[in-house]
Order: structure tokens, then C-alpha cells, then sequence
């Protein structure tokens, strides 16, 4: 994603702002634009600005639904959430909001700055908010979306943090018993010409192995990590196949990520329905949330197939994307002309689904953990007993 710059000209003065986007020609921009200039990024920047958790997000939005729901005006609930927040970065992106409604530009431009700290969704929201005109709908959307991600969030460090502490720990155990223990050992078993068993040989070369070229390995993982990621950002083709990869093959992990991104596009749908949307309409609008390149190129193909006169039920079973109850609950919706019904249930399914696999993940993670660890302790022990073993009965020979 790039970022620009955008000059313009509004009652005789010169007003700037900032706009991230992967194409500026798609951007709606504010009228008199008279200079748009690309703004160079470092590949790791610095701020100075404070932190904004994904719990205070979430918040906020949430107590701007509640005083949008009781009729108060935007402008107004924003005043009195400016007033409410202790952030200092928080009560910055408010002021800046304030400020385009008392300008009359769109709220989602002025947050574009802002995107690295407030994330994707929040802008895509606001700008179906600035396209279709129903402020009040679209953030009561997304308190709805940014407290289902959060709760998600939390249940999954909360399952491992466990195992994080676990493999911290085992870390620190291997690093010592590989820097000081092991060398004790070692240092005896050359004393004795004996023939050592097979799991003492794999430990110490294990040993001079980490020994002798940790540091080569680990520069080498960040250089790999770091390449990665500068493709994933500026290859279309390579984060198509990254995206695709996830989905599809991740182990272990594919369906997981999966649910995760289909909830929240079938609970945006269901809310974007409720409110009168028109399907198709929702349909584009939800998909701004699908950040999967590969999810997002099948749910555009659905869109085209539906512009071109399919019917939604093929539309959707072309993709081969959805299970079979899916496809029946998008069929049944189109032919009784109750959408709403079946995106509703289907919200459910995938509600379920989610709650299914990360209970599945959490009751599998620690156990793999837990064996793993018992199985490298097994490992050393037997490669440092045994050979002492056999050298005490030489020595009672």
C-alpha cells in the first residue's frame, strides 16, 4: 500500500491530506486537487506517537454506536468520547474526525494517516459509511466486528500463553545444557574410547551444530523473513500465492484462518442486509474486510458472475469455496427472497465453526507442547546416562 500526499484548494485555502491506498487513481478525492505527491516509507518506521490497543478501538466504537443508537448527532458523540479518552493518540484521531465533518470532506480520508494504528477495517467502514450515507449503520457494524475480533484475539493468546511460557522455558533449558552442561559431559566421554550410542552422537553434533552456527542461522532467518514480507507487499502474484497457501494448505491452521475471515464477512453481509442493503451491494461492502487476497479474488468473481446475470446460487457454487449446507441456505434465501434468513444462518454455521476450531487448537496445542518437551528431556537424559552407564562397567571390569 502506498501513501500520498493530496493538495487542494477550499474557500481560498490550501488544505493537505493524507491517503493510503494501493491505487490513488480509484480514490475519491477532494474536489480542487491541484497536486498529488507519493510519500516514501522506510520499511520499518519509528513513532512517536503513543499506542493504541485494539481493546481501546474497540471501545471507543462501541460507546459511539451506543450515543449514535440514543439520537445523538456524530459530531456530538464525538465531542463527548473526545472528552471521555485518556489516549493521547486516541483523542487525536477524534479531533481529525471532528475536523472533516466541520469541513465537509470524508471522515475515511482523513483517516488514512492513521491506518497503521486504527487497521483497515475502520476506514473501509467509514468509507461504505461516506459511499452510501448511513453513518449510524455502519458503526454499529463495526463495534459489532471490532468486538467479535477482539474477543477471538484474546481467547487465542489465552491459549497460548501456556505454551509460550512452555517453550520459553525449554529454550532456556536447551541453551543452558548445550552451553554448559553438555561440554562436561563431552569432555568425559573422550576420556573413554567408547563407542557411543546413537542418541548421544545426534545430541552432540545437535550441540556443535547450534553452537557453531546459531548466529549464521538466525541472521539468515531474519534476512528470509525480511525478503518475505517485502514481497508479500509488492508482489501481487507472491502475496496471492502466500494468501492462497493459508487457506487452502497452512497446516493445521488453514481452516482456522479460514472461519475466521468468512464469519466476519457473512456477519458484515447479515447487518449490511438488515439494514436494507441491497445484496449485491453488501456483498462488495463485506468483502473490503476479506484481507486474504485469495478469499478476496473468489468473493470478486462471485460479484461478476452476479453482474453478468448469474444467479446467486451459481454465483457462490462456482468458487468452490462454500460447503454444501452453505450453497443450500444461499439457494433456499434467493428462491424464497429471504436473504436475510439464510446469511443470518449461516452466520451462525461459521460463528460455530470458529468456536469449534479454536477450542480444537486450544486442546491440541498444549499436549504437543507438553509431549514435545517430554520427548527432548527422554532424548537427553538417554544420551548422558547411558554412555555413563556403559563406563561404569568397564570400570567395575
Amino acid at each position: 500500500m502506498n501513501t500520498y500526499e493530496v493538495s487542494y484548494q477550499k474557500e481560498k485555502k490550501l488544505c493537505k491530506i493524507i491517503i493510503s491506498t494501493h491505487d490513488i487513481k480509484k480514490e475519491k478525492l477532494p474536489a480542487n486537487t491541484f497536486m498529488i505527491k507519493k510519500i516514501k516509507q522506510p520499511f520499518f518506521s519509528m513513532s512517536s506517537r503513543s499506542k493504541l490497543k485494539s481493546e481501546e478501538i474497540s471501545a471507543a466504537f462501541f460507546e459511539l454506536n451506543v450515543m449514535l443508537q440514543a439520537k445523538l448527532s456524530l459530531y456530538e458523540s464525538l465531542d463527548i468520547l473526545e472528552n471521555a479518552s485518556k489516549n493521547r493518540l486516541l483523542i487525536e484521531i477524534i479531533t481529525n474526525m471532528k475536523k472533516s465533518l466541520k469541513n465537509g470532506t470524508a471522515i475515511y480520508l482523513g483517516l488514512m494517516s492513521y491506518e497503521k494504528y486504527l487497521g483497515d477495517i475502520v476506514i473501509s467502514f467509514f468509507k461504505i459509511a461516506h459511499e452510501n450515507g448511513n453513518i449510524d449503520t455502519c458503526v454499529y457494524t463495526l463495534s459489532i466486528l471490532l468486538k467479535r475480533i477482539d474477543e477471538n484475539k484474546k481467547t487465542i493468546t489465552q491459549k497460548l500463553r501456556y505454551p509460550a511460557v512452555l517453550l520459553i522455558c525449554l529454550s532456556m533449558s536447551l541453551f543452558s545444557i548445550f552451553n554448559f552442561v553438555i561440554p562436561q559431559f563431552e569432555f568425559i566421554f573422550e576420556q573413554y574410547n567408547t563407542d557411543l550410542p546413537f542418541a548421544t552422537i545426534a545430541l552432540l553434533n545437535t550441540k556443535n551444530f547450534l553452537v557453531n552456527y546459531f548466529w549464521i542461522m538466525l541472521i539468515f532467518s531474519l534476512f528470509c523473513f525480511i525478503l518475505i514480507m517485502y514481497k508479500y507487499r509488492n508482489d501481487e502474484l507472491f502475496s496471492y500465492k502466500v494468501d492462497r497457501f493459508m487457506i487452502l494448505h497452512l497446516p493445521f491452521l488453514a481452516s482456522l484462518v479460514f472461519y475466521i475471515y468468512l464469519h466476519r464477512f457473512f456477519l458484515c453481509m447479515k447487518i449490511l442486509l438488515e439494514a436494507n442493503y441491497k445484496f449485491q451491494t453488501c456483498l462488495v461492502n463485506a468483502s473490503i474486510l476479506l484481507k486474504n487476497k485469495y478469499l478476496l479474488d473468489r468473493i470478486s468473481h462471485i460479484n461478476k458472475a452476479i453482474q453478468s446475470g448469474e444467479s446467486i446460487y451459481d454465483s457462490f457454487s462456482d468458487v468452490a469455496l462454500f460447503n454444501d449446507l452453505t450453497l443450500r441456505l444461499i439457494s433456499t434465501g434467493e428462491k424464497s427472497n429471504e436473504l436475510l434468513l439464510s446469511v443470518n444462518e449461516i452466520e451462525k454455521i461459521y460463528a460455530n465453526k470458529l468456536d469449534e476450531k479454536i477450542k480444537l487448537f486450544s486442546s491440541l496445542i498444549e499436549p504437543i507442547f507438553i509431549i514435545t518437551i517430554m520427548l527432548l528431556i527422554i532424548w537427553v537424559i538417554l544420551a548422558v546416562l547411558v554412555p555413563l552407564w556403559g563406563m561404569g562397567e568397564v570400570i567395575n571390569v
